[in-house]
């Protein structure tokens, strides 16, 4: 699976799952997508002969998963928080369940779809899986989960600006993108609900 598709199924996670009560008004912070890319996208998206005759799908491209954790130095959070930063396993693998369901078309609400994109409604060639090994092939304690002491890493504390982020996390914790999509879920700054990093055009 080529980088391209890993950087942008990303969508808004950062600080999905680390929400605050009670919960202010958020909004994503990805940058309005440039034209260019778009017109690119166009170009190489595939069309409906994917599909069978009957809907189903032909083949389905499995793309591993790494949720990075980045807690305050804090203890594993019970399956009910709603505050704290180092997430329980469970609140993260619905997550990534309902992510599936959401690119499979089977989530309970679909019904909910405005008629108008009804018809673009169809189950997408992915399968987010919990990556089993981390980057230099050990097995992970946690499928799909690297959890990060900022701490220890030496890094400020949160709530952290995007670029904090984009210029001090990710760069010391990401993971080979053309084998891994990356997720980080951390506090950030300004009401930022999560965003998504847009790769540049053919790469």
């Amino acid at each position: 699976m080529k980088k391209i598709y890993l950087s942008l199924l990303s969508g808004c996670f950062i600080n999905l799952l680390f929400s605050q009560n009670p919960l202010p008004i958020r909004g994503c912070g990805a940058n309005t997508l440039p034209q260019q890319f778009e017109t690119w996208l166009q170009s190489v998206t595939p069309t409906n002969s994917a599909k069978t005759n009957s809907g189903q799908i032909q083949s389905v491209f499995n793309i591993p998963v790494i949720v990075h954790v980045i807690h305050n130095n804090e203890a594993l959070n019970s399956t009910t928080a709603t505050t704290g930063g180092n997430l329980n396993t469970a609140q993260i693998y619905d997550q990534i369940n309902i992510l599936n369901r959401d690119f499979n078309g089977t989530n309970a609400d679909t019904s909910l779809i405005p008629a108008a994109f009804k018809p673009m409604l169809g189950k997408f060639q992915f399968n987010f899986c919990l990556a089993v090994v981390n980057a230099t092939g050990g097995i992970l304690a946690e499928p799909g989960i690297e959890r990060i002491n900022r701490v220890s890493a030496g890094w400020s504390a949160p709530p952290y600006s995007q670029t904090y982020v984009d210029n001090t996390i990710k760069p010391a914790s990401i993971w080979n993108t053309s084998k891994y999509m990356n997720m980080w879920v951390c506090g950030l700054s300004n009401s930022i609900l999560g965003y998504a990093t847009f790769p540049n055009p053919g790469t």
